[in-house]
């Protein structure tokens, strides 16, 4: 085990948010999310988006391309075994998917109600000492 452990890479990029990708036509949740002050709204959409299924597609492609012997081949194949090298390889994982995807989601405009303890702002035609007719 520890021999393919070994021959993974440091790092991988198990989800990737492509420029496309973003909340540009989902306002609602947008708003959903700045109303709850959290993200868990967004994290709630893994499922959803099939996130799960394009990890797991990296991963099985990640392990497909290990250059095994034949006895790592062979140990690989049973599920317990295979679900420790996908942990190992989840741990690795770098992506920053749900970041991405709000670096692509465009500015969108608000509105904002300021309030202020001042009654009235001074004008210059206030404080000038000259009178204006």
């Amino acid at each position: 085990m520890q021999s393919i452990i070994d021959k993974l890479e440091k790092n991988y990029t198990l989800l990737y948010a492509d420029y496309r990708e973003c909340l540009d036509e989902q306002p609602e949740l947008i708003q959903r999310m700045l109303d709850a002050k959290s993200l868990d709204e967004l994290y709630d959409k893994y499922e959803e988006w099939d996130l799960y299924y394009a990890e797991m597609k990296s991963i099985n492609y990640i392990i497909d391309n290990l250059d095994l012997t034949e006895e790592e081949e062979e140990w690989i194949e049973d599920f317990d075994n295979r679900n420790i090298i996908e942990e190992e390889i989840r741990n690795r994982d770098d992506s920053t998917y749900f970041e991405d995807v709000l670096k692509n989601t465009m500015p969108m405009p608000i509105r904002l109600s300021l309030h202020s303890n001042y009654d009235c702002m001074n004008s210059d035609y206030a404080m000038s000492p000259y009178v204006y007719d």
